[in-house]
């Protein structure tokens, strides 16, 4: 009989979370100079006898015993981690765990490459360290013979701590020395504040902070065992399957769960087994048929319409702080995929572990096939798009796709992912036709419940529309300045306030705040929840909280992972706190001061608009926006996982995949642009009067899933662009298959909105065409390394870096005129052949002839990083014969020089 009860559904999600945390306890035992461990388990454990493979169990056991204070009832899930390798006949809830384990690892397989009697020396589990999971993606180029691993540090966005170097082995006392110390000091703080029990959310960041580096498995002779899936990927989908299969009616039927049990294993054995086991092809009937059986159901949402919502936006003069709209619709529309997401799970009871992913404007949630519940997700999905349709004018939309599927499935889960890609691909075309069949007038006329507030307080008030979005009625008698929507105004307060703030907040009814509370924005959902950014008195203290005990708070530090569960009281049932990764970075003043452009000073805290981001480029005072994104996303997810011919897309390999794709995109992306600020800081050229009052330079606009929108000054998009592509490389172990294409756009800061973000979109468009892993600036694309002969966009930057320090010489007679780079381009445009595109070898005696016309023979000019030379000798090495293909690029370094070298704004 299904099991209705919620304290036994959270038993089996903390015991599936927990079932493997073993084997990182028994790693962190005191060791002897042998390695053998100095601290034992406990006498109640020692006396329980799984399987030597399965001793990891014992640890688990010990480590929930050792922690009770987290639980309700603590010996169900000590016994739920104790057993669920060895689970027992008269308990399902053991065996739910038992089988959603192997579910979750069947990336796991018999180790192929041994001969039966051999016998070879493995590491210790605790000598290996976690393998970058992008050390395996393998596309079409050839990946380097080197394979690169994670140090054992909790989680933070530092790099040295979230890029994978080389390791080798671990010393005997690593794990306790790094994450055993450390975890028990945040386990004794969480003891002493009392944490509500079973706060499921609070434990599983705890988990994520500290399990991210460990390897769910290690070789063993046994079984082929790569170990570049953490332990805590493989615990959250654990959970996530345990948890579907816990609410699937038929496998309350023991023969059913007979069934199953029996056909992993034969499947483990014939599928990922060796030949030595594979004696049959087939499975038997009952079998097959059991793996085919749809317990699962995949939901997945994705938001359309996001970048029309986004960048619609005017620059009307009665309507300022664009920059700060801009930011706040982006950031609103992340927001709302996470309330969304966050609905869908409250409907049906369902916990955080079973939201597998959410970011860019989209989510999957893993679900069992279960009648009742898919019939509240479809309700719940109709009353979404009821909502967006009223509010956005039709707009926004969400288009869910559902797919049902069996365990076999969960083997290549990419497939489920792919599938439901190509059917959100073909929904999107007919977004809201569900509701054409129930009222085409509602389509066609959208009621505009903003007109009928208006009307209700006034009916004879002329309507006229916001003047920042044009679309949302507001009342014509009102000031032009006043003729702002309340959402563009809410827009602004998150862009405003967004910089400021350490965490944000979750809820799914009304929160009141009292005393620490400087200042908040609501940002209210309507029935589906809302949120709150609040700015804090004191950042010592905590936030006090006044809500109904029914309505669920959580609590979410920005991008820091220490003590993150301080700033609100988890000790009551209804708060929890986790912390998230969010592109937050933004220009703001640190002291007040004014510019020419802007009729008000700015004040400390102030975030600041496109005139002053612009009036801080070196040179012409302009605006860089750059857009980039992923390479190949889908294929890396499609088919970069697959090796030796066999199938390695997991649910838990995917999982390690997709976050850790979003730690860098979301989180360290921060941390680049913190270093451009530092950089531009201390540039000698840098003659900006308010350098030292401001806080930074640069505006993530959006970053989320796999892509980026970035402002800032001109000439440090540019660059940021390398140091971003650098940092994504070695991130990504220098796999030659992960790459990124980007595009830059420059515009003066009154250039609207509205035009620029799709003038860049096809900018970025430009480099994928060519061929991807490039960057186009200037109107020119070329690949980030050099490529059939040509200098790669590092070299072409170097290069106008040089010709900006020559034209820029403090000393005359070594001073470069701009002119003469006016002639290079000129020369370009003359002797460039479209037709070939090639130049015409009569740009060599063109050049010579410039370079002996317009540089001084007794110039002198120091390269980068190397001697001093004279300036004409090196032009014509440089631009005929060290790289013979610069030419042809030439305008991305002469725009460059030119523009950073201009006088006038």
């Amino acid at each position: 009989m299904k099991n209705n009860n919620q304290n036994v559904k959270n038993t089996i999600i903390l015991g599936a979370l927990l079932h493997d945390i073993g084997k990182f306890w028994e790693r962190a035992r005191e060791r002897d100079e042998n390695g053998n461990p100095i601290e034992n388990l406990g006498s109640e454990f020692e006396e329980v006898t799984p399987k030597p493979r399965h001793y990891h169990a014992r640890w688990s056991a010990q480590f929930t015993k050792e922690n009770q204070f987290l639980f309700s009832d603590p010996e169900k899930i000590i016994d739920l981690a104790l057993y669920h390798s060895n689970p027992r006949k008269e308990n399902i809830n053991d065996q739910f765990v038992e089988i959603a384990d192997k579910l979750s690892s069947m990336e796991r397989r018999m180790d192929e490459t041994k001969d039966v009697d051999e016998i070879r020396e493995f590491p210790k589990s605790w000598e290996v360290p976690l393998i970058s999971i992008f050390n395996r993606i393998n596309l079409t180029e050839e990946r380097k013979n080197h394979k690169l691993e994670y140090n054992l540090n909790p989680l933070s966005l530092n790099k040295d701590i979230i890029f994978p170097i080389k390791i080798g082995k671990f010393p005997r006392n690593a794990y306790k020395e790094s994450l055993k110390v450390r975890i028990e000091k945040d386990l004794k703080d969480l003891r002493n504040i009392r944490i509500s029990q079973d706060d499921i959310l609070t434990l599983y960041y705890l988990l994520y902070k500290y399990l991210w580096c460990i390897p769910s498995a290690a070789p063993s002779k046994d079984e082929k065992r790569v170990p570049d899936i953490s332990l805590f990927d493989h615990a959250k989908t654990t959970a996530a399957i345990a948890v579907c299969l816990s609410d699937s009616h038929k496998l309350y039927d023991v023969k059913n769960l007979k069934n199953l049990k029996g056909a992993l294993r034969e499947e483990y054995k014939k599928k990922k087994g060796s030949a030595i086991n594979a004696k049959n092809k087939t499975l038997s009937p009952k079998y097959e048929i059991i793996l085919k059986e749809p317990f699962f159901c995949q939901v997945s949402g994705d938001i359309s319409g996001i970048q029309n919502f986004i960048y619609s936006i005017s620059q009307h003069k009665s309507a300022p702080g664009v920059s700060k709209r801009l930011r706040g619709r982006s950031f609103y529309l992340t927001l709302m995929t996470e309330i969304f997401a966050r609905y869908l799970l409250r409907v049906v009871n369902y916990p955080i572990t079973n939201l597998l992913y959410c970011g860019g404007g989209r989510f999957d949630i893993l679900l069992p096939n279960n009648k009742e519940i898919v019939q509240k997700i479809d309700k719940a999905i109709s009353e979404i798009n009821e909502y967006l349709l009223e509010n956005f004018y039709g707009e926004l939309g969400i288009i869910v796709e559902k797919k049902s599927f069996g365990c076999r499935e969960l083997y290549e889960y990419d497939e489920i992912l792919k599938n439901i890609d190509i059917n959100i691909s073909i929904a999107k075309k007919k977004k809201f036709s569900e509701k054409a069949k129930e009222d085409i007038n509602q389509l066609i006329y959208p009621k505009d419940i903003h007109e009928e507030e208006l009307k209700q307080k006034n009916p004879s008030n002329r309507i006229d529309h916001c003047i920042s979005c044009y679309k949302v009625s507001v009342d014509a008698n009102l000031p032009t300045e006043e003729k702002i929507c309340k959402l563009c105004k809410m827009h602004k307060r998150i862009g405003e306030i967004l910089p400021k703030i350490d965490g944000i907040i979750f809820a799914d009814g009304k929160l009141e705040f009292n005393n620490n509370v400087e200042d908040f924005v609501e940002i209210s959902f309507d029935k589906f929840g809302a949120v709150y950014l609040p700015i804090l008195k004191d950042k010592n203290k905590q936030i006090k909280i006044e809500a109904l005990k029914e309505v669920k708070v959580e609590y979410f530090a920005i991008n820091s992972t220490e003590n993150f569960w301080k700033k609100v009281d988890i000790s009551k049932h209804n708060i929890s706190a986790g912390f998230k990764f969010i592109g937050n970075t933004a220009p703001k003043a640190i002291k007040g001061f004014r510019i020419q452009e802007r009729e008000e000073p700015y004040r400390e805290g102030d975030v600041l608009d496109f005139d002053a981001i612009a009036d801080m480029s070196i040179g012409d005072k302009r605006l860089g926006i750059l857009k980039m994104d992923i390479d190949n996303l889908g294929l890396i997810f499609a088919i970069g996982l697959t090796e030796d011919d066999k199938s390695d897309r997991t649910i838990s390999r995917i999982a390690t995949l997709s976050r850790a794709f979003d730690i860098f995109i979301t989180g360290y992306i921060n941390n680049i642009c913190e270093n451009i600020f530092e950089k531009w800081k201390i540039d000698p050229n840098n003659n900006c009067p308010y350098k030292d009052k401001i806080g930074n330079i640069i505006y993530i606009t959006y970053s989320g899933g796999d892509d980026l929108f970035i402002i800032g000054p001109w000439s440090e998009i540019i660059e940021l662009s390398k140091m971003m592509n650098n940092e994504f490389k070695d991130f990504t172990c220098r796999n030659p298959n992960i790459t990124l294409s980007s595009g830059i756009f420059l515009c003066k800061p009154k250039f609207p909105v509205k035009r620029f973000a799709p003038l860049v979109g096809e900018i970025l468009e430009k480099s994928k065409i060519d061929g991807k892993k490039r960057n186009t600036v200037f109107g020119e694309t070329i690949s980030w390394e050099k490529e059939n002969g040509y200098p790669s966009f590092i070299d072409l930057l170097l290069f106008g870096e040089e010709l900006f320090e020559a034209i820029n010489s403090k000393k005359p007679e070594n001073r470069l005129a701009r002119g003469f780079v006016h002639r290079l381009l000129r020369i370009r445009k003359i002797r460039f052949k479209d037709e070939t595109q090639e130049m015409d070898l009569r740009f060599i005696p063109d050049l010579i002839y410039n370079i002996s016309r317009n540089v001084k023979k007794e110039a002198k000019f120091k390269a980068k990083g190397g001697d001093e030379k004279v300036l004409w000798s090196y032009l014509k090495e440089k631009l005929i014969s060290i790289e013979p293909k610069m030419m042809e690029k030439i305008k991305i370094p002469a725009s460059y020089a030119l523009l950073k070298s201009r006088k006038e704004g």
